[in-house]
């Protein structure tokens, strides 16, 4: 059975060959460690990753609306279909369908509403000059 680490792999593969300028995996930050990072043209992408438990993706991205420019949760394919789009819409995450072919961003969020510029410029910090601490 494919675990959380091998689709986070995938997507951290998909950024790569889009060349964006830093990605990272197991961000901590906050009392809590973001899935995947991108920082490109600057702007900040969160991404979470679930096998299945896109409720918690959802709650996990809706808190790094709080310090990021986009968020979205990412999901294999085969379980997309189970995520509540409006919920997605309402808390302006966005949904990547993960397949063996590639990704498909289902939902793009929209202007982050949510975003706290005291945390944001903390953690854009934060990815711009990372170490493993």
């Amino acid at each position: 059975m494919l675990n959380e680490k091998y689709y986070q792999n995938k997507l951290i593969g998909f950024f790569k060959k889009q060349n964006k300028k830093i990605i990272l995996d197991e961000v901590s930050f906050k009392r809590k460690r973001i899935d995947v990072v991108h920082y490109n043209e600057g702007k900040i992408t969160c991404v979470e990753v679930k096998i299945k438990d896109w409720k918690n993706a959802i709650d996990q991205a809706s808190k790094n609306n709080l310090f990021c420019d986009n968020s979205f949760i990412a999901i294999p394919k085969e379980n997309s279909h189970n995520v509540d789009k409006d919920l997605l819409e309402k808390l302006n995450i966005g949904l990547i369908s993960i397949s063996e072919n590639g990704f498909i961003k289902e939902k793009l969020p929209k202007n982050n509403k949510f975003k706290i510029e005291k945390y944001y410029r903390e953690f854009k910090n934060k990815i711009v000059n990372y170490d493993e601490n």
